[in-house]
């Protein structure tokens, strides 16, 4: 079962949690081809310096970070699509944005690596996706 969480340093209201949470759920199911009954998200809500990510210089304009739980067998292309549409849902529902976007901009991804965290600032200035072996 996947579980997906998403840390979050600013208030976000119930409903913006419900219909990120949905979009998250949807966006999960269509890249891994998979149905939506078995997937666990949970949103945490941080204070504005409870989350510190690298170069980040205004985290009052919010910071979120990723934990994504994702087997073995995906393929590269399905992880980097996951991690690029949690950007961009982030981007549009929290207006936090990320200095890019770019598929280049991530590493290589080995096929064993299980966990994917992706952290981003609204500021522009510290756009990390960083994949780790479980």
């Amino acid at each position: 079962m996947p579980h997906l969480s998403f840390a979050i340093s600013r208030h976000i209201p119930d409903a913006t949690k419900v219909t990120l949470a949905q979009r998250v759920r949807q966006l999960f199911a269509e890249v891994m081809d998979t149905g939506t009954d078995h997937i666990s998200i949970s949103i945490h809500e941080c204070g504005t310096h409870d989350l510190s990510l690298g170069r980040v210089q205004q985290p009052e304009k919010g910071i979120a970070l990723v934990d994504a739980d994702i087997r073995k067998g995906r393929t590269p292309d399905q992880r980097r699509t996951l991690a690029l549409g949690f950007i961009g849902l982030l981007q549009e529902l929290l207006h936090i944005s990320p200095r890019s976007t770019s598929p280049s901009r991530l590493p290589n991804i080995r096929e064993r690596i299980s966990t994917c965290r992706t952290g981003f600032s609204p500021s522009g200035r510290k756009t990390k996706i960083r994949w780790r072996n479980s």
